[in-house]
């Protein structure tokens, strides 16, 4: 379990990048794979893939905050850290990205697309976190039909 638990940690890096290197290996064997593909999984790949260049330096600023508070034995204190992740790492974000570049910012509308960014982190940090929970629950049953089966032998 706690393999599953650094491996869910590390996932907004590893797999935007997998997806990335596969887009990269289809389109130099096919040479026409964005041709062929739907616009909307050309577009979804693409925020995806974008996500690791925008917000992976601030994710893995979140994740050295969190690394030792997490203790990977307990599963209660995972999934709390789990369910607190989209919004730290969402705090340490709009604070970088107003930091970078807030100060060059001329009147509030041209910082209204910080919160759209921060809508944007929140949705899609907690889509990881479904998944995450998704596939913890899968493993907690399997453990449980495991164990059921081994008591009846």
């Amino acid at each position: 379990m706690k393999r599953y638990f650094k491996l869910c940690l590390w996932s907004p890096i590893w797999f935007p990048v997998v997806l990335g290197l596969i887009a990269y290996a289809l389109e130099s064997l096919t040479g026409d794979l964005y041709d062929t593909l739907p616009e909307w999984t050309v577009v979804i790949g693409f925020v995806v893939v974008l996500s690791v260049l925008y917000g992976g330096v601030q994710y893995l600023i979140t994740i050295v905050f969190l690394w030792g508070r997490i203790n990977f034995d307990d599963a209660r204190s995972w999934v709390k850290y789990i369910l607190m992740l989209p919004l730290i790492f969402t705090l340490v974000q709009v604070i970088t990205m107003f930091v970078l570049i807030g100060w060059t910012a001329q009147r509030l509308n041209d910082l209204s697309w910080i919160g759209a960014l921060a809508l944007f982190d929140l949705v899609l940090g907690y889509a990881y976190v479904a998944v995450w929970l998704l596939g913890f629950m899968v493993i907690r049953a399997y453990q449980s039909f495991v164990t059921q089966e081994a008591r009846y032998e």
